[in-house]
């Protein structure tokens, strides 16, 4: 595995999404016992749900949590070994928290070499920016926007920024502070975004 992060945690059930080498993205849920036991009283982890997003390792990924009075929905972000960036919808759609896998998009050649790196910029009713950077030294911001008709989940997604990066093998991106982006690798520098 490569990237583990918390979806929810809640009274009856806890959701931890995985990615790994193989390209596939895990959903693992643990529940309560029974009823009346203890709140930390949880079974074994089982696989809820699991999708194949890259072709090779997974080496980047952020979140996007939207809670509303229908449940929650996540939109995953993750950038892979094969110059891929990718997009997985996910909704929780009952009081179980079962989570059901709505739609995912991949960007082909989103970068010259491997995605090592991306940090979700801002993120408002559906439509998020989202900064990828990558060994080939570029620095790219994409707009993702998120519509469903008539029962159909669409991703449109495209490049608004793509700049230079004096970062060698760049490693990972970070926003430190609002409209402030770190690029790390072989130095580090400091963007306005």
């Amino acid at each position: 595995m490569t990237q583990l992060r918390h979806l929810s945690i809640g009274e009856d059930a806890i959701h931890v999404l995985t990615a790994a080498t193989d390209g596939y993205i895990a959903i693992w849920t643990s529940r309560r016992k029974h009823e009346g036991a203890e709140k930390l009283d949880f079974d074994e982890f089982g696989l809820t749900a699991i999708t194949k997003l890259h072709q090779s390792t997974i080496k980047s990924l952020d979140i996007c949590i939207e809670e509303s009075t229908s449940g929650s929905r996540w939109l995953v972000v993750t950038g892979g070994d094969d110059n891929i960036l990718g997009f997985l919808d996910l909704e929780g759609i009952n009081a179980l928290g079962e989570v059901r896998i709505l739609g995912k998009y991949r960007i082909k050649s989103a970068h010259a070499a491997a995605v090592t790196g991306l940090s979700i910029l801002r993120a408002k009713a559906g439509v998020m920016d989202v900064a990828t950077a990558s060994n080939d030294q570029r620095v790219k911001v994409w707009r993702a926007a998120r519509n469903g008709h008539s029962g159909r989940h669409v991703m449109r997604v495209a490049m608004v920024e793509n700049r230079y990066s004096s970062v060698a093998d760049a490693g990972d991106l970070e926003v430190i502070a609002p409209g402030r982006l770190m690029v790390g690798g072989v130095g580090m520098e400091v963007w306005d975004v």
